[in-house]
């Protein structure tokens, strides 16, 4: 016989059951399931909905999966876990953080997430809430896999995050990640950094003459709050070689492997740069036979990058050659090398180049011999005695440029080119900033209208890099961590949710669910919900309490209908009725 223990303390069939399986068919009809596929559990006598309580395996087993919430799905965070044997496994939804990793063996009682209220869940999570703010949908958060936009981080992802102490680059796991919605937002643009963060979003404000960076909300921001931190340090890892890997060569009749080709890790990232900047590869039939070339080609006017890139190829193994152009004012080193080309071509597609991914581990050192190779080919000294880069018409090369720039120290924003000819490609450039910090001028904070989803997750450094519009820059991160406990607003009527909320406007109808969802939510020694909102638009006077419609409730609504053409319940949605179905609920 299956025996499963409870998935948290003290727990209690009678009293800890808020919804069994198959209950409410038609709510669920909306998401085309017959009816609740699951057993929804709350927390008598916990604070607040039971917030942040730990949730516990309920079998031993193994961490199979882990999903964070996404807009417009119902289940939000979740854990899955199989049993030991295989034969069955259990999920928890709805959690605020994660416990755990894919991969992880657990024992039963193990805390393995928090409670929380990803997904569809009532009340509906909103920007009432005193978490510390989210990103707007385009922000984008630099990952261990490169950049990514916050909706669709992957389990095994680790943040880039800042030391506040250290100012030291540090990669971490997520604790926690939100998605919620938000019918406004705090906007800021100028030429170095553009934001677009929820209310009371916590900003990472470096502190004049000082080495501390504190974490402000964005409407407390001062006008001398102006230094947005968009350095660190990154120490990363020194290699002293690399091993080019073996390859598959025939001779004559037979098949052997080549042996892993050892390189000195200075040497080839100096060749790296030259090549990714001004190199090409060729891997073509040619008289019956397939050539393998590696080409870098300079003007011959560059007579000393001429002579760098000869004294870079001759440490290499390569047995690189001149080849005089017979037409064009310049000249190639060529290399037949098949464990070469074969090596450098996995990094060409469509046209486009994309740089090896084990450069961005490197030292801050090592890092820098690359950049300074690939300036030389593709870059431009500025008047200010920055550097600009030219990656061409790889956007996610550019990418690359400005995370290895932030490890070497520096901070280079993305602009994008866009072509003179139909059918011609956008081509983009990467110009570094001189300066450590970014502009944050209180003057220019604009609040704008959004109504959409914002995201953010939990670091346990509380700073992450972000960017928009490829502007890069330090900043803060909401909080969720275990003891937190959100201060929901209080809600007379019980909660309401909608995996895709949207607010009302004036005049809208309110749906007949609604309505139902809320009437049913009242509490007898309550005043009804026609009553509410009629005291709100001001027609109610003195009402006696009652738990369903009263004639009174009924005449006035009619009144008020013949007369302004408007109900407040199941007419029309009038002003202030709008602000408070607004600070609650979603409009469907």
């Amino acid at each position: 016989m299956l025996r499963l223990s409870p998935p948290i303390k003290d727990f209690s069939f009678n009293k800890s059951i808020s919804q069994l399986f198959g209950m409410n068919p038609a709510l669920y009809a909306q998401f085309n399931i017959p009816g609740h596929n699951g057993l929804d559990i709350f927390f008598p006598g916990a604070d607040k909905y039971g917030y942040g309580t730990p949730i516990l395996a309920a079998h031993d087993g193994k961490i199979v999966r882990i999903e964070y919430d996404v807009p417009h799905r119902t289940k939000g965070n979740g854990i899955e876990l199989i049993s030991n044997d295989g034969s069955f496994t259990t999920i928890y939804w709805h959690l605020s953080a994660f416990q755990c990793n894919v991969g992880d063996i657990v024992k039963e009682g193990d805390v393995i997430g928090l409670a929380g209220n990803s997904g569809f869940v009532r009340p509906i999570p909103t920007l009432t809430e005193p978490h510390n703010g989210c990103y707007d949908k385009e922000t984008e958060v630099l990952t261990n896999n490169g950049w990514k936009k916050f909706a669709v981080l992957a389990a095994e992802d680790t943040i880039c995050t800042l030391n506040p102490n250290t100012r030291e680059i540090e990669y971490q796991k997520p604790t926690g990640f939100i998605s919620v919605f938000s019918p406004f937002l705090y906007s800021y643009e100028s030429t170095a950094i553009s934001v677009a963060v929820s209310p009371n979003h916590r900003m990472a404000i470096a502190i004049k003459n000082s080495n501390k960076i504190e974490r402000i909300p964005i409407e407390k921001i001062k006008a001398s709050h102006d230094q947005i931190p968009r350095k660190g340090i990154w120490k990363g890892q020194e290699q002293e070689f690399f091993n080019l890997p073996p390859i598959t060569k025939l001779n004559h009749i037979t098949e052997y492997k080549t042996q892993p080709m050892q390189l000195k890790m200075d040497d080839w990232l100096d060749f790296l740069g030259w090549y990714f900047s001004d190199g090409c590869f060729v891997a073509k039939e040619y008289n019956g036979q397939k050539r393998f070339q590696i080409f870098i080609t300079q003007g011959y006017v560059n007579s000393e990058k001429i002579k760098e890139i000869q004294n870079c190829v001759n440490k290499l193994p390569f047995n690189f050659h001149i080849s005089h152009g017979k037409k064009s004012k310049a000249l190639s080193f060529v290399a037949f090398n098949k464990q070469l080309t074969l090596y450098l071509a996995q990094f060409s597609k469509d046209d486009k180049k994309i740089l090896p991914s084990f450069i961005e581990n490197l030292s801050s050192r090592q890092i820098s011999i690359f950049l300074a190779s690939f300036a030389k080919g593709d870059g431009y000294q500025t008047k200010n005695g920055g550097m600009d880069y030219y990656p061409g018409v790889s956007k996610l090369m550019a990418d690359q440029l400005q995370i290895l720039l932030l490890k070497t120290g520096q901070v280079a924003n993305i602009k994008t080119k866009k072509p003179f000819n139909l059918g011609k490609r956008n081509t983009y450039f990467l110009t570094t900033r001189l300066s450590e910090y970014g502009d944050f001028q209180k003057s220019k904070i604009k609040k704008v209208p959004y109504n959409d989803y914002v995201y953010c997750v939990e670091v346990p450094n509380h700073i992450m890099y972000v960017r928009r519009k490829d502007k890069p820059y330090f900043c803060g991160n909401t909080h969720l961590h275990f003891g937190y406990k959100p201060q929901f607003k209080n809600n007379e009527y019980g909660g309401y949710s909608d995996p895709t909320p949207v607010l009302f406007k004036e005049g809208d109808r309110l749906p007949q669910k609604l309505v139902l969802n809320l009437m049913l939510g009242s509490k007898s020694d309550q005043v009804s919900l026609l009553q509410t909102f009629l005291k709100l638009e001001g027609f109610a006077y003195d009402y006696d309490p009652i738990g369903y419609f009263g004639t009174k409730t009924l005449r006035d609504v009619r009144l008020m209908q013949e007369k302004r053409f408007i109900s407040p319940a199941l007419g029309f949605v009038w002003n202030k009725t709008r602000e408070f179905l607004n600070g609650r609920y979603s409009a469907y």
